[in-house]
């Protein structure tokens, strides 16, 4: 055993002592107290708040000038429609009756011709 405790007396010697840095304390303890602390909140940039506004108000705008864009021009004046209404409706007074009445004029004329075929049939018999 003898040689077992010089060995361990020699291992023991021959290795160096880890000297710590004068620092390092500090550095720990400063760690430690700003763990202990609550992280300030972060400052969000103001491109976050303008940004959601700012695309909405380019869609708008985008949007009201399609609809403005996609309107036709009038081709005509007021005067001009309201002329174009006139002929029309006096057309169509004059066109809606004769297409009205066109079937009652075939059924009055087949009454007529009905009732002169009885008339025709009532002399044939007569003596």
């Amino acid at each position: 055993m003898n040689m077992d405790a010089n060995l361990d007396y020699a291992l023991k010697r021959s290795v160096p002592k880890a000297e710590i840095p004068p620092a390092l304390h500090g550095s720990i303890m400063h760690a430690l107290r700003a763990a202990g602390q609550p992280l300030p909140p972060a400052r969000k940039s103001p491109l976050i708040y303008w940004l959601p506004a700012s695309v909405l108000a380019l869609v708008l705008g985008g949007l009201w000038t399609w609809h403005v864009a996609s309107k036709p021009a009038p081709a005509q004046t007021a005067f001009e429609s309201a002329g174009t209404a006139l002929a029309t409706s006096e057309a169509m007074a004059r066109a809606v009756p004769d297409t009205a009445l066109a079937p009652l004029n075939d059924e009055w004329q087949r009454v007529n011709q009905d009732l002169h075929n009885t008339a025709d049939f009532l002399l044939a018999t007569l003596p």
